[in-house]
Order: structure tokens, then sequence, then C-alpha cells
């Protein structure tokens, strides 16, 4: 019998006759609903219960957190997950501002959420012991891409850590806009190795003004405080060879 036949159910009285099409399809798609959340386990213990947060979490694991934090009135809190599929056992923390306990858990806590990442990520570092036993899984596999986190309220040295690396980024790129525009306004390009391609007259007008520029914003200290310490933001710039230029002047 298809999803589309009416099955009929006739009265014994002279009454029209029963429709049981709209409650069978009902039941059949509750039915395909739930194989299909089963079919996937739960991404924190790895039973195949009924998914009740973010599409990858039970009740049981969901209420087992609520019961250790949801009471906290923190704002500030640190994700710890595993790091890369290797066998070194890394771990990332993510010291997330701003945030309530509901949103840690549904976009840092439950998933993999991307902006979650972005917002909140602070450093790579190996893990402890008690971490390495509390985050592997029990089917063994060490990955980003796992469900397995550690979660509390982040301290005050953490959170003053997050804001300095924020601010860090943010001179990093900002820094890294203003070499770009110069560049483009003197006709200057950049190679595959990040070095400066121009007229050596051109180059050396650019950096005067980038370091002009820096000097107005009151970030050459602060650059070249980055530069000794071999920060990872000014790494990630494109142009972090011709900053070299305008902090050696």
């Amino acid at each position: 019998m298809s999803n589309e036949s009416q099955l009929q159910v006739t009265r014994k009285s002279d009454g029209p006759p029963v429709l049981l099409s709209s409650a069978r399809s009902s039941l059949v798609a509750r039915g395909r609903r739930d194989a299909a959340l089963l079919a996937v386990p739960c991404n924190k213990c790895g039973e195949r219960r009924e998914l009740a947060l973010a599409g990858c979490v039970c009740a049981n694991c969901s209420d087992a957190l609520d019961r250790e934090w949801a009471a906290s009135t923190a704002t500030d809190w640190l994700v710890t997950r595993p790091w890369d599929n290797s066998v070194c056992f890394r771990v990332s923390d993510f010291v997330l501002l701003n945030t309530t306990y509901a949103q840690m858990k549904t976009y840092a806590w439950a998933s993999n959420d991307a902006e979650s990442r972005i917002r909140g990520f602070w450093r790579f570092r190996q893990a402890t012991p008690e971490e390495i036993t509390r985050l592997k899984p029990q089917w063994g596999i060490w990955s980003h891409a796992s469900g397995a986190r550690i979660v509390r309220p982040a301290t005050p040295e953490e959170v003053a850590t997050k804001k300095n690396w924020d601010w860090e980024w943010e001179i990093a790129m900002e820094t890294d806009q203003i070499i770009r525009k110069t560049c483009e306004k003197l006709g200057i390009q950049m190679n595959e190795h990040d070095v400066p391609v121009g007229d050596a007259e051109s180059v050396e007008q650019a950096a005067d003004e980038i370091a002009e520029r820096l000097r107005q914003l009151g970030w050459l200290e602060e650059l070249a405080k980055m530069k000794r310490e071999d920060n990872d933001a000014l790494q990630a710039m494109d142009g972090a060879r011709l900053l070299e230029m305008v902090l050696q002047r």
C-alpha cells in the first residue's frame, strides 16, 4: 500500500467512512525521523539515543552538563577539545568572552560550530594526562572533529590573555590592510614570498608612508614587541616582509 492510498474503515452506522491515511503517514514520517536520529550516535557518550541538542547530543549528556554548570552566572568560558588526528594529544583552547551558558553549550560544547571557533579560539597546547583521559572518547579517536569537550568558567588571567591576543590580531590585520593599500597606491606588488616587487624608490616611499601611519596610530612599539616575540598574528600577515623594513626605521 502506498503512502497516498486511503484505508477506509466503514462504521456499522450510516456515518461516513473513517480515513486513516493522514494518521498513517504521520506515523511513518515520525518513524523515519526517529530512525534517522538513532542512526547517528551522541557525540559525547557514543550511544545511539534520540538526539536532543544541536542534532548531535543526547538528553542524558545534555542534562549531565546542566547539572554541573547551568546554575553558573559566568559570562566567560574556557572550552578545551582535542586537536588534529595524531598521537601527540594536542588540544585547542577556546576562551568565549561575553557568552552565556546556553550559548556556550549550544555553539561550542555541543557541536563544531565555525563561528565559535573564529570568535573564541586562543591557543594550541599539549594535553595534560588528566585531559587525555577525559577527552579520549570510548571509540578511541583523538580528533578535532570529535565531540569530546572539557568546559569551565575562564579565569581572569585567561580572559586577560585572550583579550590581549585579540588586540594583537586586530593590530596585525589592520597593519596588513595599511600595507596593502599603500602598495596598491604606489604600484607595488608582492611576490610568492611576500617580498615587495617594485623600484627601490617606490618601496622606500611605501615604507616611509606606512611607518608614519603606524606612528600616528601608536602601534610601532607594539608591533616591534610582537616581532621580537615571533607573534603568530605577524606570521599570518601578507606584508610581513615590508613591515620588517618599516620596523628597521
